[in-house]
């Protein structure tokens, strides 16, 4: 019930109020969330391509049409234009190779900078100006790559959802018990992007949801702090660096103690999840939705295809692998069957049709949240 966009940009969620009539006050609550509409904004770097006489002949707004001059007059002219990224110099016959870079970088297909300039740079190919030619009017001969860091960029790392109490309370598929902690599994299943949780915080409704929103708005100054890291040498603290961590305005962060606690039966106050954005990519700063699919195809056909090969061949006996510390959230760690059975319950009820799995889960729980009011109903006296 989300459409998206999934060739390498933000996500565009399409608004579906016209879904939530007829939906029960706990339905509603766990669909809405998901409802956030995230805009789509631009890659990492921008880009363009000019022909050398153009550079040569802005002269009165470049101080004599000076290489590097001109990169000021394109800052103003683009005001998304930031730093310089790089710039390379195209003549002759590799004139054509500065519009082809142009395009890699803003369509984001080619890589880091690095990439782009071992690409495009070389014998036969462009050239990287020196300081001294940076000063030397525009080659009419040539074509100037011009490329900058994008200031309308977001960096897509984290993805939260507020969740009211009052929902995160409900038993949900008769598993998650009403916990704050069982509920961090309903949302990763309905919400692929959700990969490890990073925070979880407990305040009003308000905040709560402003926080959602900061973070799902890329607003890193919001809600990533840095913290110095210390080490202690005979009782004196030595700085030896710098961590990051998430912390969010009016929500107070929750410990596994608090996670496994029941949530109250309110809706004044929300539980706020903060989890690593699975579909960001590193390499090309950005959202990378088909990518990261097709990388989970791969790693399943690969291992489809490993047993197969191993089909059949005697299996020795391996040493019992020491187990994984525990982090600070991996819910399946910490509640070991309640976890899992939670998960084998709505993966049973998940079909291709992601819509039907969502609609499973939630007839599920309004039939318990019926079942339970009218167990609360006064009996009829008989005549």
């Amino acid at each position: 019930w989300v459409e998206q966009a999934t060739i390498q940009r933000q996500k565009i969620p399409v608004p579906i109020h016209a879904l939530f009539s007829g939906l029960s006050k706990m339905a509603i609550g766990l669909v809405l969330p998901f409802a956030l509409l995230t805009p789509a904004l631009a890659y990492y770097r921008t880009a363009i391509a000019v022909d050398g006489t153009v550079v040569k002949e802005a002269g009165n707004l470049t101080m004599g049409g000076k290489i590097g001059t001109y990169t000021v007059l394109l800052q103003v002219l683009n005001p998304p234009a930031g730093d310089l990224d790089l710039l390379l110099e195209c003549c002759g016959e590799a004139q054509a190779l500065a519009g082809e870079a142009s395009y890699a970088i803003n369509s984001n297909t080619g890589g880091p900078t690095d990439n782009v300039r071992s690409s495009y740079k070389g014998e036969g190919k462009c050239t990287e100006p020196g300081l001294g030619e940076l000063l030397q009017q525009g080659n009419p001969k040539c074509t100037y790559l011009y490329s900058f860091k994008s200031k309308a960029w977001a960096k897509y790392t984290h993805t939260a959802v507020c969740v009211p109490e009052d929902v995160c309370a409900v038993n949900v598929a008769g598993a998650t018990d009403g916990r704050a902690l069982t509920y961090e599994v309903v949302l990763q299943i309905l919400n692929p992007s959700a990969g490890n949780l990073v925070y979880a915080g407990k305040g009003g409704i308000g905040a709560c949801q402003e926080g959602m929103n900061q973070v799902n708005t890329a607003n890193l100054s919001y809600f990533n702090k840095e913290e110095e890291k210390t080490a202690d040498l005979f009782g004196v603290k030595i700085p030896i660096g710098k961590k990051s961590t998430v912390e969010l305005p009016g929500m107070k962060r929750m410990g596994p103690i608090q996670l496994l606690g029941k949530c109250e039966d309110r809706s004044d106050t929300g539980v706020l999840y903060v989890f690593d954005n699975k579909f960001w990519d590193d390499t090309y700063h950005s959202m990378n939705v088909t990518g990261y699919y097709k990388e989970q195809d791969l790693a399943r056909q690969k291992k489809e295809i490993d047993e197969l090969l191993n089909y059949g061949k005697s299996e020795k006996s391996e040493p019992e692998k020491s187990k994984p510390k525990l982090k600070a959230f991996d819910l399946a760690a910490a509640l070991g069957d309640v976890a899992k059975g939670l998960k084998k319950k709505m993966e049973e009820s998940k079909s291709k049709d992601s819509a039907e799995a969502q609609k499973a889960v939630i007839n599920q729980a309004e039939k318990m949240e019926t079942k339970k009011l009218a167990s609360q109903a006064p009996e009829v006296p008989k005549a």
